[in-house]
């Protein structure tokens, strides 16, 4: 069977005293959140996140599920579970 088509989904880290917003390509929200539970999937962007600010995120933040990279090669679940514990 061939992988379903991938859609562009805002997430966020945050990680307490501040946070990092990126765009992930994946199949949907819950295989974001199943591979990268540290990842919460924001389901609009938010008003504020226009112009230059949405521009650096889709130019230095934009990552495949498939190819991760740099930080969030980091955050991946490689205990293959569905719970919170990585």
């Amino acid at each position: 069977m061939p992988p379903s088509p991938k859609n562009t989904y805002l997430a966020a880290h945050d990680y307490g005293t501040g946070g990092i917003r990126i765009l992930i390509d994946a199949e949907s929200p819950q295989q974001v959140e199943q591979i990268y539970p540290q990842l919460k999937v924001v389901d609009k962007r938010p008003a504020w996140l226009e112009g230059h600010v949405w521009e650096n995120i889709k130019a230095r933040s934009h990552y495949d599920i498939d190819a991760p990279t740099g930080w969030l090669l980091s955050l991946k679940r490689t205990d293959g579970g569905s719970s919170g514990a990585v």
